[in-house]
This record gives structure tokens, sequence and C-alpha cells, in this order.
């Protein structure tokens, strides 16, 4: 029956809930077959066909069932038959097995010799009574005895793995040829017309070095991993943040043997650890949130959907597969290598290069305590003249020191070391705009320190490309611009488009991005849709975020981007006190 190319539609991986259906399904007409040795402690996912045939696939690409369109009847295959018996009502070699009697249309395996391993399954088109009739009559049994449905050899066989049938044969025993042979021969069905004709969807091209089951697998761990390791004090966790941890440590992933060796059981050999790559779009989830879901049903996790939000709200970390994966993280975080690999830097390489900006911050003393630092660098500042914060904090604690230095008569007198006694520059800087200081009085160190910090310093930002050719000093004072980085305002909305809740980014376009590219890597960052719109609150170029996804766009634009975190900001219109970030 299954001799033409099987044209399947898709695979899905079943949850804790239909896995248990299934199981339920199985004793219910298989009363005596062990479901643990059938369907293994390892996950179970359901393919489709054209031909609205089901097929189960467990463990290693291995199928086990099958289901036929419009029946109800599990009929397992040649590599079920093969892991555990209780699987037929009858079995066949050259004659029944089977003292039991039974009707017309049970399933049936089939064998080549006593012990060997079965080769086929199918229906039976005789009934014991007419089958004991047939054998006892001088010409034996005439015609079809079995109508056989899946055998040894066909694109189900194909499916699983090379070489022997699962489990292998007992020691000692021939391996099974890819046909019938003998009498069993005889019993094939001819081709039924109502199979699909078409050439199979390939699930793995040169482009997609990865199949649909290894891409489950390395979602899905990557996923428990960051569940497994979470602090519960970080709850509740936004869905987008969880998979955001989840992409970044890819890096660490690719480390993995154990998981590399599970990988290559479900697909192709990956060759280079470039093709691992945490992608929920190319799964049989498509989506965070039908992720969690399943989990959720195993018991994993507890969430809660908010307006299209979807947030974790607690995690069972006393599950086994949980502890598993805590383990395993710690053993990876002893071995040697670069912390940032896994954080910052991974977030960073996942976004192109003309995204990541530079911010750079440069001083003027003001008028007023520019004479200090003056008298300090021993050099008068030009109008162009420009210092960083820390040459700043250099020259003013060197001037302090100074003073310490010129009245330490005073101060060891006193016995008190916080305190100077000020200068007339000093006193000058101070008095400004405040309350008049005299010369030689003894003011507290932090004080005038507090003094300087606030209104001794103006500030001046250039934004610069993160890559490409370094700017000269003079090029990077051209792009000064007085006062601090733009500002970047996230704004969470009310329930608008259905029910789910936008997230706006208003501000993008002052740091030079692209925001259309700038859109399409955020989107990927948070799996989810984004675009460039004018809001009436934000006004014009503001990108827009499907959910709420404030905090994981502020990591976004923090550690990939590049901008200021002081710079960033949330506003969040569906609390109730409309808090700001």
């Amino acid at each position: 029956m299954f001799r033409k190319p099987l044209g399947h539609t898709r695979e899905t991986r079943l949850g804790g809930k239909d896995k248990k259906k299934l199981i339920a399904e199985i004793l219910g007409q298989y009363p005596e077959a062990s479901t643990s040795s059938l369907l293994g402690t390892g996950p179970v996912s359901e393919l489709s066909l054209e031909s609205k045939t089901t097929i189960y696939i467990v463990e290693g690409n291995i199928p086990v069932l099958f289901k036929l369109h419009g029946s109800t009847l599990l009929y397992p295959t040649v590599f079920g038959l093969n892991r555990t018996q209780g699987l037929t009502t009858v079995r066949y070699i050259n004659r029944v097995e089977s003292q039991e009697p039974f009707d017309a249309g049970v399933v049936c395996a089939v064998r080549v010799d006593d012990n060997g391993p079965y080769v086929a399954i199918g229906r039976s088109v005789l009934s014991s009574t007419q089958l004991n009739a047939a054998e006892s009559a001088p010409m034996g049994v005439v015609g079809k005895a079995v109508e056989v449905i899946h055998s040894v050899g066909d694109q189900i066989f194909q499916m699983g793995p090379k070489g022997r049938l699962m489990p292998p044969p007992a020691e000692g025993q021939p391996p099974v040829e890819n046909n019938l042979g003998g009498e069993e021969a005889e019993t094939t069905s001819p081709e039924a017309p109502s199979e699909c004709q078409q050439t199979p969807e390939i699930v793995m091209t040169e482009s997609e070095p990865m199949s649909l089951a290894q891409y489950d697998e390395l979602v899905r761990y990557a996923v428990i991993e960051v569940l497994a390791n979470a602090d519960k004090t970080s709850l509740p966790i936004q869905a987008a943040v969880l998979y955001s941890d989840a992409q970044k440590s890819c890096a660490n992933l690719r480390k993995r043997p154990e998981l590399i060796s599970r990988l290559e059981e479900l697909g192709p050999e990956l060759k280079d650890e470039s093709q691992i790559r945490v992608d929920i779009k190319r799964t049989s989830w498509r989506k965070v949130g039908k992720l969690l879901k399943e989990l959720e049903k195993e018991g994993i996790l507890k969430m809660k959907d908010r307006r299209g939000d979807v947030i974790i709200t607690s995690i069972s970390q006393g599950k086994e597969e949980l502890q598993t994966h805590a383990i395993t993280a710690k053993t990876a975080k002893s071995a040697p290598r670069t912390k940032p690999a896994t954080s910052v830097e991974a977030l960073k390489s996942s976004i192109e290069s003309d995204l990541r900006v530079r911010v750079i911050s440069m001083y003027k003393p003001h008028q007023v305590w520019k004479p200090v630092l003056e008298a300090s660098m021993g050099r008068v500042l030009g109008k162009h003249d420009f210092l960083d914060a820390k040459q700043c904090r250099f020259y003013f604690q060197k001037y302090i020191k100074g003073l310490e230095s010129s009245h330490e008569e005073v101060v060891g007198a006193s016995g008190n070391r916080s305190s100077i006694c000020v200068d007339n520059l000093i006193a000058s800087a101070l008095s400004k705009g405040g309350k008049k200081i005299q010369p030689d009085t003894m003011l507290s160190k932090a004080e005038i320190g507090k003094a300087f910090e606030s209104k001794g310093l103006e500030l001046y930002t250039a934004i610069i490309p993160s890559e490409g050719d370094e700017l000269s000093s003079a090029d990077v004072i051209d792009l000064l611009k007085y006062g601090p980085a733009p500002r970047i305002t996230i704004r969470v909305t009310d329930k608008v488009s259905g029910n789910k809740t936008l997230t706006l980014i208003g501000g993008v376009d002052k740091y030079h991005l692209k925001l259309s590219e700038f859109a399409k890597a955020l989107a990927k960052h948070n799996a989810s849709s984004a675009a460039v719109r004018d809001d009436p609150v934000l006004g014009p170029n503001t990108v827009m975020v499907q959910g709420n996804v404030a905090q994981s766009v502020m990591q976004f634009l923090v550690e990939a981007v590049g901008v200021p975190r002081d710079r960033v900001e949330i506003i969040d219109r569906t609390r109730p006190n409309r808090r700001k970030h």
C-alpha cells in the first residue's frame, strides 16, 4: 500500500496530554502491549500525510504506528512489531501460530521463519474457521490469506533507520531482507490507488541544514535550560525575554556533546556549528506561546496570557528534566569560556553591524570651574579642547590633593581629613549662583566634589557607527553636540489591534539607524511582527512591535545597539498606576 511517495504535509510533536491519549488508545486495542517499550521515553511526533494517513514517530526518527484515513484502528509498523509483543491478534509464518479463534479482518503480523523478525503487517482475509478448513483441504490455502498493508521495503519502512529492524534480531539470526520470501511474498496486496502519487515534500533542503525534528529538539532544549536556571526573583518572565535568553545561549549549546549527538540522531549530521541556531519559526510550534502551552500541560511551568502578552508566572524546578538541565548548565559554566560571548557579544552578533552605534561622551568645564582644571593641568583650555570623564575626575582630584598638601598644618591640627581649606579658585567657583564662600574656609571634600560633578561640567555627545574606519579626534569633535544622547521612549499601549497590546519605540531615528532594518532585527529578536509607522504620541518614524515586550526591547537597545541605559525610558500604559521605568 505504501509503495508510492508519501507526500506528507506536517509533523507535530505530541504534548503530554496527547501522548497520554495515544497510550490509552494503544492499550484499548492491544492490552498486552508494552507502551514503554513501544514509545520509549523520548518525544513522540505525529506525521500527517496528504492521503490523511497518520504516522506516529518516536525517538530516533522511528515510525512505530500508523492509522489509515477514516479508520480508528492503530496498526503497528514493522519497527513497532519488533519493539514489543502484543500488537497483533494473529501471527503468520507458513501457517497460523495462534490457536485462539479469530474473525476475518483482524490485525495480523507476518514473519518468514520461527523467531525471526516481523516483516509485514496486514489484515486477515479469512477467519480461523475458514483458514482451518482451507488448510485441511487437499489443495491447501488457495489465494490470499493476508491483505498486507505495510511491509519491509515500502515508504514507511524507508523513513526508519537503515539496516536491521529495531531492535535487532537475536544473536545468530541473519539480517532481514527488504522483501517477503516464500509463501508470504504472494500475499502482498496491489498498490492502493487512494495513496498520494505526488513526490514527497522535502523536509530538509540544502539551504536548511536541520530537519523539523532537530529544530524542535534544539529549541525545546534551549528553553528548558533557561527555565531550569531562572532565578525565582525574576518571575514573572515575559515569553519574549525567555526566548531571547534561549537564543543567546546558542553559543553555549554548541559545546554540548550530548545535545549534538541527540540532534544527529534526529536528522542529518551537523558539519558546521553555525547550523545550530535557535529559531522558533522553524519548529512545529512556530510560536513561543504554543511551546510554552505544551510545557504547561507537562507541569513544567504556569503561564498567563494578558492581552496577547504571554507571561510565565511560576516554574516547577523540582521536575527531573529541569534539574538535569540545571546540572548540565553548571558543568558547562565550570569550563573555561569568555563570559561576554554568551550574553552581550552573542546578542550583538545577531544583528547587522550598521545597526550598532557608539555613543561618545566628552566634557568641557563650566566657565567658573575652568580655572581650577587649567591650574591642575598647567595649561589653558581652548575652544575645541574636550576632556573625557576620567580626565575630568583625575585633574579635579589632583587639584584637591594639592590643596591638602599646601595646608597640611591646618589639616593635621584639626585631625579632620574629610575637609580641606579652600583657596580663591575653589571659593570663587562655589560662590557662583549660591552662598558666598570665603577663601581659607574649611569645607567637606564630598560637598566640593558634589558641586563639581553637578555644576562644573558641560556634557557633549557624539553618535558614531560601531563598525568601520576609526575616526580621528578632530572628526569626533566635529560630531559632538551639546547635551546628552537623544532619549528613546518605549511605550506599551492599552488594548488595541484586537486583543493584543503593542510596544511602540520612538526616537530610534535620532541614532541614525535604518528604521526598516531595525524593525526586522527587533521582530527576529522578539519572535514577533514589527513595522514602522506614525504615532500620535511618539510622532513619526515610530517602530511598532506586537505584544508587551518592553523589557526585551530595552535589552536589545542597550546590549545590541549600544544606546546608553539611562537614555531609554519605558511608559507602560497597561498598568493601573502608569509607572515609568
